[in-house]
């Protein structure tokens, strides 16, 4: 599967998934691998970032996400 980049969020609550906010919802951690990504700034530096689903009214959302560097979080979507 490809994913695709979303964008970063450092802590402003500004990013968005499928026009949701993640962080208002809760994070389900599915038991897929991590997926391995390149810095969107630096490709050459590799990043592990888990795949979680968040349910918003009947509808599941699939993203990934984790840290580039401390509270600088990456968001990716499948595609």
């Amino acid at each position: 599967m490809s994913w695709r980049f979303v964008g970063v969020d450092m802590g402003a609550d500004e990013i968005f998934v499928d026009q949701v906010n993640p962080w208002k919802h809760k994070w389900i951690a599915t038991k897929e691998s991590p997926i391995e990504v390149s810095d969107p700034l630096y490709p050459n530096q590799k990043h592990f970032m888990s795949v979680y689903l968040i349910n918003v009214n009947g509808y599941t959302i699939k993203f990934a996400a984790g840290e580039f560097l401390n509270g600088v979080w990456g968001f990716y979507v499948p595609g």
